[in-house]
C-alpha cells in the first residue's frame, strides 16, 4: 500500500453505528470502523472502574505535580519486561514508576531502585490490568 490508510479506523466514540463516529443517517465513513468498537470505545472507558482513558487522565494531571515537572529523574531497567523510573524533588516527594510491558504480572523488588521508603508507602496510579488500586 502507498497510503497509511489500511492501518487506520475512525476514531471509536461509543457502541453505536460507526462508533459514534458518523450519524448512521449519513454516508458510510471513507475508513471502515474496526471491528470491536461494540466493547472498545471511549464510552465504555469512562464507565469503567479502571481504563487507559482513565490512566492518561491521571497522568496528565501528574504532570501538574512540582515533582514530575522540576523533579530528577533516574531510570533503570529492572528486568526484560519491566521499565522503573524514580522522580524527586528536594528529597521530599519522590515517586517510584514501573511500566510492566508484558501481558503477565510480575513481582519487582522496588529497592533495588535505590529508594528508601518511610513505613507507609501509597499506589497513586495503577493500570487497568493491575491488581492493585490507588491508595
Amino acid at each position: 500500500y502507498s497510503t497509511r490508510d489500511p492501518q487506520r479506523t475512525p476514531f471509536q466514540w461509543d457502541g453505536t453505528v460507526y462508533a459514534g463516529f458518523k450519524d448512521a443517517s449519513g454516508e458510510k465513513p471513507w475508513l471502515p470502523v474496526h471491528t470491536n468498537y461494540q466493547t472498545l470505545n471511549l464510552a465504555l472507558q469512562k464507565a469503567a472502574p479502571k481504563s487507559h482513558y482513565k490512566l492518561y487522565q491521571q497522568l496528565a494531571l501528574l504532570r501538574q505535580n512540582a515533582t514530575f515537572a522540576l523533579g530528577d529523574f533516574k531510570s533503570t531497567v529492572v528486568n526484560d519486561d519491566v521499565f522503573g523510573y524514580v522522580r524527586s524533588l528536594n528529597g521530599e516527594a519522590t515517586y517510584v514508576i514501573l511500566i510492566n510491558f508484558s501481558d503477565k504480572q510480575i513481582t519487582v523488588d522496588i529497592n533495588q531502585l535505590g529508594v528508601i521508603f518511610n513505613d507507609k508507602a501509597e499506589i497513586i496510579l495503577a493500570g487497568s490490568k493491575s491488581e492493585y488500586n490507588a491508595g
